[in-house]
């Protein structure tokens, strides 16, 4: 039936429960999983471009932090 499971994650409690029926969903039908999430733009008027590397530094922290969350519910 279906070949791919698409899951927008944010972290949040809802979309955790979303990814877990999505999980649940992609191993019974054995369909890939992906997921995706979105970044806000950088600030727009930084004072130094240190604020900037330093924003773009957190953000890529999050994003990597919410990559292992899904990696590790998604193992068998």
């Amino acid at each position: 039936m279906f070949q791919r499971v698409l899951i927008a994650y944010d972290g949040s409690d809802g979309a955790r429960t979303a990814l877990r029926v999505g999980i649940g969903l992609a191993t019974r039908l054995e369909a890939e999983l992906h997921t995706i999430s979105v970044q806000e733009h950088l600030p727009h008027y930084a004072a130094s471009i240190d604020e900037v590397q330093d924003a773009k530094e957190r953000i890529d922290a999050y994003f990597r932090r919410l990559t292992k969350e899904v990696r590790d519910l998604a193992k068998p």
